[in-house]
């Protein structure tokens, strides 16, 4: 070699599995370093993957009982409380494969939830994109609006295009009181979530059962099925769990709230005996059950407060939990399907208190107080207040004002901002929303109709969807049955 002249030599060799490195320098002179032949240099090992988290977010959900699951097991309860993300709890190993589905089905009401993004093969790091969208099955069928002068209910068909509503035929389109429900200066009406019964409470203290034909919508009076409440003092609301179980309904004067259980096969209704079957809460006046069915929450009107009642699931009585400081005169509550916040319409001082709400725990704080008279000319009385089923709109009727307002709600402290405002009929009251979202109905006292409402399925947004329907006199309250 020539000696003026120095190159690098190398040489990979392997040995029993080591490399080695071989440095050859050749020549003479100058500056150039080099390594014992055969001295070995072992390479750094990539890292080890490690095993991947995989989870994702929910949308859409309303209803109770989904269950997703990971390869077939791993299964994970998805409650319409959560934060609307998941996470499995068992992880995949890097290099396997992961396919995420629905065991369950959510129900109360019933929907069809789907997975994209569900399925790949884990590669170390946390999937985060699986995606779960839940739609519902169900379509109003059949909304019933009970009439102040003679507690006789009026009965229509739900157009599920429109929303429009046309009166029963025949003998079924206005059924007559039972004894006792007649006669009355007020009343109130609910269901069970299957649509099967529904029930009426009068100002004399009765409360009573009615049959409804799932495919005709024809109520039918349950044979025996009245009962008393446990003291006379105007019941203005009543409200069923989500398992059908239990109705309760509130009397303002009497101050007290009364627990009833529901015979599933044939609707009627008897008193719970066990203790807490009948509980005094001062000024008990409007009511609203959380999505679980776990807690009833009860609008103090004479007393500016909120009370929180729990439920024993096994015996339907009830017991304190909180009581808490509310706006003047409140006349209407309302619960976030998703289980974040509890809405109390105060009607003195025209606000809406907001509470977050914790499921698990039943806690509850105040969070915001929204002050209303943007919505309307100062003076105007607030009358309900219901909450869409995505929990992203809240609508509230202006009485006085022969109005209906909607509002967006703030996702992190429940504050709601004025959105949009419509004319409604003479004096509306009651305003309820149908499980799918897609219409509202709202009973016009003194105009002796229904107004028909859509909802913008993105802004929450209404709009008049149908010609009014035309009642027999002064509805005070209604019910929407979907199917």
């Amino acid at each position: 070699m020539p000696g003026s002249r120095e190159w690098l030599k190398t040489v990979v060799a392997v040995v029993n599995g080591i490399a080695v490195v071989a440095l050859c320098s050749c020549g003479g002179g100058g500056g150039g370093t080099s390594k014992s032949a055969g001295q070995p240099v072992t390479d750094v090992p990539p890292p080890k993957l490690q095993p991947s988290t995989v989870g994702g977010t929910v949308a859409g959900l309303i209803g109770s009982g989904l269950v997703l699951e990971i390869n077939g097991a791993g299964d994970l309860a998805v409650s319409v409380g959560s934060d609307e993300s998941f996470v499995f709890a068992d992880t995949v190993a890097a290099g396997s494969s992961y396919a995420v589905s629905v065991k369950t089905q959510p129900s109360f009401p019933d929907q069809t939830c789907t997975v994209n993004l569900g399925s790949g093969v884990a590669r170390g790091a946390a999937i985060t994109n699986v995606s779960v969208t839940c739609v519902s099955n169900q379509t109003p069928a059949f909304v019933y609006a009970v009439n102040l002068p003679d507690g006789s209910i009026d009965s229509y068909a739900v157009d599920p295009a429109t929303g429009s509503l046309t009166p029963l035929a025949g003998g079924a389109a206005t059924v007559p009181a039972q004894p006792g429900l007649a006669n009355l200066d007020s009343i109130s009406l609910s269901a069970d979530p299957t649509g099967t019964y529904v029930f009426a409470a009068s100002a004399t203290g009765t409360v009573a059962a009615y049959l409804g034909a799932s495919a005709t919508g024809a109520l039918s009076p349950v044979a025996g099925s009245q009962q008393a409440l446990s003291a006379s003092g105007y019941p203005l609301t009543g409200v069923v769990t989500p398992d059908g179980k239990y109705l309760y309904v509130s009397s303002l004067f009497a101050g007290t709230v009364d627990a009833f259980a529901i015979d599933p096969g044939t609707g009627s209704i008897s008193p719970v005996t066990a203790p807490g079957g009948s509980l005094s809460v001062n000024g008990a006046y409007p009511l609203a059950l959380d999505p679980t069915g776990k807690y009833l929450f009860v609008g103090n009107f004479y007393f500016a407060g909120l009370t929180e009642l729990s439920i024993d699931p096994n015996s339907g009585a009830l017991a304190q939990v909180a009581s808490l400081s509310a706006g003047i005169g409140p006349v209407s509550v309302a619960v976030d399907p998703k289980s974040r916040f509890v809405f109390v319409l105060n009607q003195v001082d025209q606000s809406v208190s907001t509470f977050a709400f914790n499921p698990a725990t039943g806690v509850l704080t105040a969070s915001a107080v929204t002050p209303t008279p943007g919505s309307a000319a100062p003076g105007t009385e607030l009358s309900s207040i219901a909450v869409a089923p995505t929990g992203n709109s809240v609508y509230i009727t202006n009485s006085t004002a022969n109005t209906v307002s909607s509002y967006g709600v703030d996702p992190a402290t429940g504050a709601l901002t004025l959105t949009g405002t419509v004319p409604a009929g003479g004096t509306p009251l009651q305003i309820v929303v149908d499980r799918s979202g897609r219409f509202a109905y709202v009973g016009n006292l003194q105009g002796d109709d229904i107004s028909v409402f859509s909802i913008d399925p993105v802004t929450g947004v209404l709009s008049a969807a149908a010609s009014p329907a035309a009642t027999s006199a002064e509805p005070i309250s209604l019910v929407v049955i979907d199917h």
